[in-house]
């Protein structure tokens, strides 16, 4: 802390308290109170020194500076919603950018059955625009007014998806879970399936491993075409296949949206 000290000595009050209210949160407890100790000891005035920074912050930006108080009618509701995975992604790229917003939880019914909630990102009104440009760089539209990860975001998780790290009972790999696919996404899953079942020999050459889910894939077909009754390894049957072929052309992108909700489904 004593380095702190020395460094923080040779800073103007301007600079003092600039980096105590803007950039505190990157300071452990010990380092933010050797702050506010030389702040206390050059007699500075922290009351006008708020007052001064909030009305700078209104002139140059129009976002209210930090510890200001702002209420929740001055925020207003990003366009679309994010699933429970995908607004984890969503909120580092706002916190990182410093816009202010807070989250909730969305309690608008989805129109078709799923098996994730969704969330509602509500921004500052003032910097609704910068927001949207920073979101829309890692999203796009996706069905039923949610937002969705850019394709690149979303195969890019799935290739680091790890299915050691997945484990649960044997109670729960039989628990049948009330999910439906969409036509379109029920044809491109039979369609890699089947490929699987025909290639996984070169597959497992190729990539040097065995394909988990093999045993799995006939009657996940079965399934797809209409018998139902999906399971937690019907899942991980279906990730493992648009992990192996999320870079064949026989990949159709639909299936971003159901890979992100699946993984959603087991990193939650």
């Amino acid at each position: 802390m004593e380095n702190l000290r020395d460094v923080i000595a040779d800073y103007s009050n301007e600079q003092l308290l600039d980096e105590y209210y803007k950039r505190r949160g990157d300071y452990i407890e010990e380092a933010q109170k050797v702050l506010e100790e030389e702040i206390i000891r050059r007699n500075i005035d922290i009351k006008a020194a708020e007052a001064d920074l909030l009305k700078q912050a209104a002139k140059t930006t129009g976002v209210p500076a930090p510890g200001a108080k702002v209420s929740r009618e001055e925020f207003t509701p990003l366009e679309r919603v994010f699933s429970k995975i995908d607004v984890l992604t969503a909120n580092a790229v706002l916190r990182d950018s410093k816009v202010p917003y807070y989250i909730e939880e969305n309690d608008e019914p989805k129109q078709s059955d799923g098996f994730e909630e969704s969330f509602k990102i509500f921004v500052y009104k003032n910097a609704f625009t910068q927001a949207v440009e920073l979101i829309e760089e890692h999203f796009s539209a996706g069905p039923e007014s949610m937002y969705i990860l850019r394709q690149s975001d979303i195969i890019d998780r799935l290739k680091s998806f790890n299915f050691y790290d997945i484990t649960f009972s044997d109670a729960a790999a039989q628990e049948k879970l009330d999910v439906s696919f969409s036509d379109e996404e029920n044809k491109t899953l039979i369609t890699l399936a089947q490929a699987l079942l025909d290639e996984a020999g070169n597959v497992e050459e190729e990539r040097q491993r065995v394909v988990f889910f093999y045993d799995s894939l006939e009657q996940l077909i079965e399934k797809l075409k209409g018998r139902g009754g999906f399971t937690r390894t019907d899942f991980l049957a279906i990730l493992e296949l648009c992990q192996i072929y999320c870079e064949d052309k026989r990949y159709d992108p639909v299936l971003n949206q159901t890979v992100s909700a699946i993984l959603s489904f087991f990193l939650e």
